[in-house]
């Protein structure tokens, strides 16, 4: 075992650093490497990790939102984290809201909503968790309406910044009409709609998939309720934006008849 603070954060350095310490094919070493949040699968590549270098037993473990990433040149699993039970939702929440470490089984109802809004996903939990610690128990149902109306400003800021300004202009269109109009849809009856807008939703529907923004299940597309929020909060500022600059936003509304 060894522990080294590494104090550069030039890729190359580092890479090399790695590669002294456990590529060397004279002294191969059973290691473990974790990747958290990949974002790029070039992060991956310059570390210049070689698998068939590695001591008998070693693992590497990437954890990502994006599929592509997971294409590396080594055999590899992937294992789809899944969501939350009732009661591990329910304790990750009350050990976050309340910041202390217990779990009854009682429920309040707006915990209740407030868990079912997350839909169980733990990093949702744990940001309302934290946001309802702030409030007195007794001020919840306010303070979850407000929420609801108007989100948190720098939690929404940060998801926009990590998913949608990373999508392509047709994938940003298709994001912004499942958040506000067609989430829940079949996805060939939103593949018909977007047909007039963009040349392949197809493809655009897929890209979104493949980054996590949205399921298909049972042949419908479904979007977690906290990116729609987010999706219509962009929309928002992009018809303020247009309003205050006496533009035509062009955005049309879409039926919501299926």
């Amino acid at each position: 075992m060894f522990q080294e603070q590494v104090d550069s954060d030039d890729p190359a350095e580092i890479a090399k650093m790695l590669q002294n310490r456990i590529c060397n094919p004279n002294l191969p070493k059973r290691v473990l490497i974790v990747l958290d949040d990949g974002g790029d699968s070039k992060q991956w590549d310059d570390l210049g990790i070689v698998p068939n270098l590695l001591g008998a037993g070693s693992r590497v473990v990437i954890t990502t939102r994006f599929e592509h990433i997971l294409n590396v040149n080594a055999p590899y699993e992937i294992h789809e984290v899944q969501l939350l039970n009732d009661d591990e939702a329910l304790e990750l929440f009350q050990r976050t809201a309340f910041k202390i470490d217990f779990h009854s089984p009682a429920i309040s109802d707006v915990s209740g909503k407030i868990i079912e809004y997350a839909q169980y996903l733990p990093s949702a939990i744990v940001k309302l968790g934290n946001y309802f610690n702030q409030n007195a128990e007794e001020l919840w149902e306010r303070c979850f309406q407000r929420w609801r109306e108007y989100p948190e400003e720098k939690y929404m800021n940060s998801l926009q910044e990590k998913n949608y300004q990373f999508l392509n202009e047709d994938e940003k269109m298709i994001f912004l009409d499942i958040a506000c109009f067609l989430a829940g849809k079949r996805k060939k009856y939103v593949e018909h709609i977007l047909a007039s807008r963009i040349s392949d939703p197809y493809l655009a529907i897929q890209g979104i998939r493949k980054k996590s923004l949205v399921k298909i299940r049972n042949s419908e597309i479904h979007m977690h309720q906290i990116l729609q929020d987010l999706g219509k909060k962009i929309v928002r500022g992009i018809i303020k934006m247009s309003q205050n600059a006496g533009l035509d936003c062009g955005m049309r509304r879409i039926s919501k008849k299926s």
